[in-house]
């Protein structure tokens, strides 16, 4: 299920820090995703 904002300046936000995340994994050697405190690696 995906959510969308109405507002296009959120919308810009949320494609800039997809942006972001996308190319600090790129550049990290681990990339762990912390959800309620549980961390899963994903590199």
């Amino acid at each position: 299920m995906w959510i969308f904002q109405e507002n296009i300046f959120y919308r810009n936000i949320r494609v800039i820090a997809v942006c972001l995340n996308n190319r600090l994994s790129a550049a990290a050697d681990e990339v762990w995703l912390v959800v309620s405190g549980i961390g899963v690696k994903i590199k």
